[in-house]
């Protein structure tokens, strides 16, 4: 099975994940299919990656995955969109929809590694670190009570508390 099929798959299927505004419940995430398809579309592989490896917390289904990473000891697994580790609500630059921006939830992840994408004849997926000064912002807006979608995913710059760069001055509050 291609990674495309892999994702395209995984589209509906959703995640779990605690609410962030409230302890006592559970979001179901799905991603935007307008956000993702031209992706898949277009063989994005590190973006994909970056889905189903940073946001699912599986590994890429590619051929002969871990090849590369054959006879190292670490531990590469990652729990993915669940254990993100910040979250912030709102944002302060303009959203596709008017009026949006203070619906956005921003998901942090902080994961050690990533899979990147390298031409290869036996395994085009390779693990390499994340910088410690990295992170993922994920996206996320409320489409129902306890749904939301996944509208946007990017790798920005941490400071040393692990936050975002300039975070009073992108989001409205943090949770």
């Amino acid at each position: 099975m291609s990674l495309n099929v892999e994702v395209g798959l995984l589209l509906d299927k959703g995640i779990k994940i605690p609410d962030p505004r409230n302890a006592d419940n559970q979001l179901t995430v799905t991603v935007d299919k307008s956000y993702i398809l031209p992706k898949i579309a277009n063989s994005l592989h590190n973006d994909l990656f970056d889905f189903v490896y940073t946001i699912l917390g599986k590994q890429p289904m590619v051929n002969l995955i871990g090849y590369h990473e054959e006879g190292l000891e670490e531990d590469f697994s990652f729990d993915g969109l669940p254990s993100f580790e910040l979250s912030f609500g709102g944002i302060e630059r303009p959203c596709k929809r008017n009026g949006e921006d203070s619906n956005i939830i921003i998901l942090i992840l902080k994961p050690k590694y990533r899979y990147k994408y390298i031409p290869h004849m036996v395994c085009v997926a390779k693990i390499e670190d994340v910088p410690e000064d990295v992170g993922m912002a994920v996206y996320i807006r409320e489409t129902l009570q306890n749904n939301a979608k996944i509208i946007k995913w990017e790798w920005i710059e941490c400071g040393d508390d692990g936050k975002p760069l300039d975070h009073e001055n992108r989001y409205n509050q943090e949770f």
